[in-house]
């Protein structure tokens, strides 16, 4: 799927019409923004492989017309997709879990959104310095 969008060209169209949206903003406000954004795509979405190879191509394009790094911004807003916990749906696991009968749907999202919360802040504030002292600052294109 990433092949895809990247040869077809829909990586590039889609990042186009992200970038106006985030454009101008500081690096922190932009990997906010599409770290949530992330999240509200993957409410429908059961799959985090799939979610990762369809927004990692899209990502890979935006950054550079972010001036930003595109290896540490697709890694730091594609790791989030991991901690999809607004709805069991989005984890399979979760869906099994779900299953039993033991929680609600409304259980599962009190526990699940502050999670992603400090997941984001986390992403944001530890992984993006620990990411800039091993070479990859994300406030820092590959190419000036």
């Amino acid at each position: 799927m990433s092949a895809a969008m990247g040869s077809t060209g829909l990586a590039k169209y889609l990042a186009a019409i992200i970038h106006p949206v985030v454009e101008g903003k500081g690096w922190i406000v932009v990997l906010f923004i599409m770290m949530f954004a992330t999240q509200f795509i993957r409410l429908g979405m059961l799959s985090n492989v799939a979610a990762v190879a369809m927004l990692a191509p899209v990502l890979m394009e935006m950054a550079p017309l972010l001036n930003m790094n595109p290896v540490a911004f697709t890694l730091l807003v594609a790791n989030l997709d991991t901690f999809a916990f607004v709805i069991p749906t989005q984890i399979t696991a979760a869906v099994i879990a779900y299953s039993t009968g033991t929680f609600s749907m409304s259980d599962y999202a009190k526990v699940g959104f502050p999670i992603i919360i400090i997941a984001i802040l986390w992403s944001i504030f530890v992984m993006a310095p620990w990411y800039a002292m091993n070479g990859f600052p994300v406030w820092k294109p590959l190419v000036q």
